[in-house]
């Protein structure tokens, strides 16, 4: 289980969508730099904080091996939490 904390830090509410990476250090075989392994969408007011777990599987640290056969093996996994890299902002009208 891997948990996240995510604050609005910006001036107005707005959408984002947390993202949870794995990267594997060790495995016998060649795997992805990074891949995605789940997402959480939400809706957030101003300077509101939450707390977010994310549940990895056996299914989700597998890999297939060279005879390709999944398999789960001992090894070193890093996690990363990403989100949107684009600012959320707020429109202000003026009517003048």
């Amino acid at each position: 289980m891997v948990q996240a904390t995510v604050k609005n830090v910006g001036g107005c509410a707005g959408d984002e969508v947390a993202q949870l990476y794995i990267t594997d250090m060790y495995a016998s075989v060649k795997t992805r730099v990074m891949e995605l392994k789940d997402f959480y969408p939400y809706s957030f007011t101003t300077g509101r904080i939450e707390k977010r777990f994310f549940e990895l599987t056996p299914y989700d640290i597998s890999l297939l091996n060279d005879r390709m056969d999944r398999v789960v093996e001992k090894r070193r996994i890093q996690s990363y939490g990403r989100w949107n890299e684009s600012r959320l902002c707020c429109e202000r009208q003026d009517q003048r």
